[in-house]
């Protein structure tokens, strides 16, 4: 945990002082908009990350037994981002019993166990005064969140991918389009590149937050963990909890990329980084690459508790394919499984975008990542709508 800390620390003051030195910051050049953020967002952001280090070393000495939970039968939604991933964990989080996933307040506000029994004392206060706290909190959120609502709605207690509660670690890759010149941040997005120790100690990191979550979830509840930035991740995962269930999503390449750049330009914007858009499409287009090929070696691999969902058929009936998911790796009853049968299909999203709107070409999107996809269709593991 100390290792962990110290480590964190020297990066955020890496990322800053390199943000600030003249010539060493490809990708986001200092302007009014990221002055601003350098010098009054960030700072604001390193000092939630402080008192998440001090509440994460109040957990050592208050809830030691965290570290007793074990981390049974995980089920880990990954692939592809804009892939169907959040539909996919949502759906399963509403209708399955017996599972529980992280929420946006708590990857947030409160990834230690302390802040956690704060939060929700203050919470039960709130409730008996008329819930003010609560509306002004959501408020915040739906302002600060802004055009991403058009990507996925976002709510306190909406479930919420759990690699944000890797930020006070320096381990989450949406840090990567606030300081895009960081090797550790993008091979955070393609691990097995990360060294050895690195690795490990994220991997640990990560498992300290999934026990700290199940230390404070109803008792035998079983983790939904959804991390469209884990594709690189899935075969440490698998090997770390060999008794986990794995889901894929997958999506056309250049569809995907296309939806990802733009959702990522909302980001971009409050970072004050990569202006034009070409930085970021020159690392999607690396990550996007390297993860495919991951995850089709994976699948070929690994033939058991593996499941692959490509979103064209999530489109067409997700009711049918989710239902075929819940069966074919067990996770619920019969009863639930026949009321996914009957879920409709969804309203189109808002969220609009074209390839052409960013600099990438098409051509190498085939290329580099279309041959990975179709093996990945052609696998056993893939549950198709038949």
């Amino acid at each position: 945990m100390l290792r962990t800390f110290i480590r964190s620390v020297w990066l955020h003051l890496s990322w800053f002082i390199h943000s600030l030195w003249p010539g060493s910051h490809p990708g986001a050049s200092p302007g009014v908009g990221r002055l601003l953020f350098l010098f009054i967002l960030f700072p604001l952001f390193l000092s939630l990350q402080l008192i998440h280090w001090i509440c994460f070393f109040l957990d050592e000495v208050f809830f030691h037994s965290y570290r007793k939970v074990e981390i049974k039968a995980p089920v880990f939604i990954t692939g592809i981002p804009r892939s169907g991933t959040t539909f996919v964990q949502r759906t399963l989080q509403d209708k399955l019993s017996g599972f529980t996933c992280f929420s946006t307040w708590e990857v947030i506000l409160a990834p230690s166990i302390f802040q956690r029994k704060c939060m929700r004392l203050l919470a039960r206060i709130d409730r008996i005064l008329g819930g003010f706290g609560r509306k002004g909190l959501n408020a915040v959120v739906n302002k600060l969140s802004g055009n991403l609502r058009d990507v996925h709605e976002v709510g306190l207690s909406d479930p919420e991918e759990d690699y944000l509660a890797l930020l006070p670690a320096g381990g989450c890759f949406i840090l990567l389009f606030a300081f895009p010149f960081s090797q550790q941040l993008k091979q955070i997005g393609m691990l097995d590149l990360l060294n050895g120790r690195e690795r490990e100690g994220i991997l640990q990191f990560y498992h300290r937050c999934l026990q700290k979550h199940l230390y404070c979830a109803p008792k035998n509840s079983r983790l939904l963990s959804k991390n469209a930035a884990f594709g690189s991740w899935i075969p440490e995962l698998k090997s770390r909890y060999p008794d986990s269930s794995c889901v894929l999503c997958i999506r056309e390449p250049s569809s995907a990329i296309s939806s990802q750049l733009s959702s990522l330009e909302g980001a971009r914007s409050l970072f004050g980084s990569d202006r034009t858009g070409e930085y970021s499409a020159k690392l999607i287009l690396e990550v996007f690459t390297h993860n495919y090929l991951k995850l089709d070696a994976f699948t070929k691999k690994v033939e058991t508790e593996v499941v692959i969902l490509d979103q064209s058929d999530l489109r067409k009936d997700p009711g049918k394919l989710l239902a075929k998911l819940v069966d074919r790796l067990q996770l619920g009853t019969s009863e639930e499984i026949g009321r996914l049968r009957t879920l409709e299909v969804g309203k189109s999203s808002r969220h609009k975008h074209e390839l052409k709107d960013h600099p990438i070409e098409i051509k190498v999107i085939k290329v580099c990542i279309e041959p990975s996809y179709q093996e990945m269709l052609r696998a056993n593991q893939r549950l198709d709508l038949q």
